[in-house]
């Protein structure tokens, strides 16, 4: 499994993703990219296998804010209608 550093912009949906050899390289960089942003944007070292697989388990930080709340609302629906 090899770690990734994903920098999110809330605001824009803007995402940079790289992958590091190491959990410690990684965190390092989380550090220092967090001493230079503001509060909105989010900063996650996540451990995957692959970049697809990271895009695939951590899907909110690669969808735009329409596909955010579509899946929002499906699920709100779909809880409704169980309920």
């Amino acid at each position: 499994m090899s770690p990734f550093l994903v920098v999110y912009h809330r605001s824009t949906g803007k995402v940079t993703v790289e992958q590091f050899p190491d959990a410690v390289s990684a965190m390092k960089a989380r550090l220092l990219c967090e001493s230079k942003v503001d509060e909105d944007v989010e900063i996650v070292v996540l451990g995957s296998e692959s970049d697809e697989e990271l895009r695939e388990t951590h899907s909110r930080y690669f969808k735009d804010p329409t596909e955010i709340l579509e899946s929002s609302r499906k699920f709100m629906d779909g809880n409704k209608a169980s309920a």
